[in-house]
């Protein structure tokens, strides 16, 4: 149990919480400053956060909402070859089939679609489709926009704290200059006495 008091103890004393008569007013203030942004860094980070987090989840849900509105599947007729590879995310190209599919309004569209599957001509495949009938891409899923309001909070939180991190790096080189523009004068008054 002693080791426990003397780590805190330790502790203590090295972040100035002690009447140490060496320490001077400049580390003093150092140190007063530092807790400052301390504490305006867990005042301001979890508000700035959620306000941020809050606004891309609110998109995200519309988003979702509108793209579950306007984005249907429909059974697709593999009836060829596509006409050239398509590139996807990561810069590869997938190899494409020519697909025939019914549009909302009950004409047929044709079209190249990225190759899912092995697939012979006649086979069948899910795709999704727009109002108009275009291929498109899966409406967006709830675990998208929970994933982008947990990233837009820990960015922000990161922002703010590189931003304090910053003044406070700001605040220990002028308080370093100050202590060695002390030391300096400590120095010359001691070589002055000395001189005596």
């Amino acid at each position: 149990m002693h080791w426990i008091w003397t780590r805190l103890d330790r502790g203590r004393r090295r972040l100035g919480l002690d009447r140490n008569n060496l320490r001077r007013g400049i580390d003093r203030l150092q140190w007063a400053l530092a807790t400052a942004l301390l504490m305006l860094f867990f005042a301001v980070a979890p508000t700035a956060a959620t306000a941020i987090a809050d606004r891309v989840y609110v998109s995200g849900l519309r988003t979702e909402l509108r793209e579950a509105a306007t984005r249907h599947q429909v059974d697709a007729s593999i009836v060829g070859p596509g006409a050239s590879p398509r590139s996807s995310p990561g810069n590869t190209s997938r190899p494409t089939v020519r697909m025939r599919w019914p549009a909302p309004d009950g004409s047929h569209r044709t079209g190249d679609v990225p190759l899912r599957s092995q697939a012979v001509s006649g086979a069948r495949q899910r795709i999704w489709v727009d109002r108009s009938g275009a291929v498109t891409v899966q409406p967006r899923r709830h675990v998208q926009t929970i994933g982008d309001a947990i990233y837009a909070a820990a960015g922000t939180a990161t922002g703010v704290g590189t931003l304090l991190l910053m003044a406070y790096g700001l605040l220990r080189r002028h308080c370093d200059r100050r202590r060695a523009e002390l030391w300096e004068s400590e120095w010359a008054h001691l070589d002055r006495g000395r001189a005596i």
